[in-house]
């Protein structure tokens, strides 16, 4: 497969929402499509550069599922949400790797846009510095995230997804969002890391490979979340792939066929047995030493959503973790998946 990265001009309406933001070799994967194939076609697939929640298509590349269900899939990896979203929109993408929070501005402006499949669940666990004390740590919901009243909280960005998913954690453990605690901008790893080791703030929503970075003994778990069911973001999806309609009604047969690989590289990499050769694909992927990606990949592994679909109650399940600024404009399901991939699409 044929990779290349690109930066494109973010869009505004975006930005004003502040939306940034024993193992096997991998043998024991089957070589043989099972379900529909393309019967030859080109697909221009986005991705995000260098982060966990775009892991399931880049290993379904890197693996030769899409090859082996007759598609040449060319991906890129850019550098942003919204510019993989303008990247679309500007016809340089086919698919592409979004979320709910940044289509649903442009669908609400008249795009017409539809998910294929999902990538990840929540994979954003709560630390906090291991200087600090934490009583009820030990204890955990909603006691342990108690202990953050009047502490600082460093999250991506001012006005993010995981800002938005910080304020749900809060309110649900008995917390006013808005006095309770300060919210620091850290952004990504390279800069929430020196934040957190320097003091700069309390606490961090951390997302891989943060926790492995520090070291176990370089913080306190407040709250895992990532892979948990009956936390506050067990419902969340945190990535999916989306095309534009137009696209979508002229590509019926290869959409199909990409959701048929994706639902293979899905059983797949949700097999321990094939985590040493996920572990190097993560490594390559996120830039990473192998002992830290088989760590990074065995945190990662149970985020992975399998089935990777999104059913009625699955999509309906965004809508609380979007920003209250979209509360009474989410699309419905009906309109919002690509009929083929709401089930198995290798039946």
């Amino acid at each position: 497969m044929r990779f290349r990265k690109i930066d494109r001009a973010l869009v505004g309406v975006l930005l004003s929402c502040g939306l940034l933001a024993a193992c096997g070799t991998g043998d024991s994967a089957d070589s043989s499509a099972s379900g529909p194939s393309s019967s030859g076609g080109t697909i221009r697939l986005g991705i995000l550069q260098g982060t966990q929640t775009s892991l399931l298509p880049y290993i379904a590349s890197e693996h030769g599922f899409f090859e082996t269900h007759g598609l040449d899939v060319q991906v890129s990896q850019i550098n942003s949400g919204p510019a993989l979203l303008a990247a679309m929109l500007g016809g340089d993408l086919d698919v592409f790797a979004t979320t709910q929070a940044l289509t649903t501005p442009a669908v609400n402006q008249g795009e017409c846009v539809k998910y294929l499949t999902t990538h990840a669940t929540n994979s954003v666990n709560l630390i906090g510095r291991s200087d600090v004390a934490w009583p009820n740590a030990s204890k955990g919901f909603p006691e342990s995230v108690r202990d953050l009243k009047g502490k600082t909280v460093g999250v991506v960005a001012r006005g993010s997804a995981i800002e938005t998913w910080l304020r749900i954690i809060l309110a649900e453990a008995g917390l006013d969002p808005e006095r309770d605690v300060t919210y620091v901008e850290t952004g990504g790893v390279s800069t929430a890391l020196p934040a957190f080791q320097q003091g700069t703030v309390d606490a961090q929503m951390a997302f891989p490979p943060l926790e492995q970075l520090l070291g176990q003994d370089g913080f306190t778990m407040i709250y895992k979340m990532a892979g948990v069911d009956n936390s506050p973001l067990g419902d969340l999806v945190n990535q999916g792939d989306a095309a534009s309609c137009d696209w979508l009604a002229s590509h019926e047969e290869d959409a199909t066929a990409y959701c048929a690989a994706m639902w293979d590289a899905a059983e797949f990499v949700r097999d321990p047995a094939n985590d040493a050769v996920n572990a190097g694909y993560v490594a390559d992927y996120m830039n990473l030493e192998e002992a830290v990606a088989l760590n990074v990949w065995q945190g990662l592994r149970p985020t992975v959503k399998s089935p990777p679909n999104y059913d009625q109650g699955a999509w309906d399940a965004q809508e609380k973790f979007l920003p209250p600024a979209f509360e009474g404009n989410y699309p419905g399901f009906g309109d919002s998946v690509f009929d083929p991939c709401k089930t198995d699409p290798r039946d």
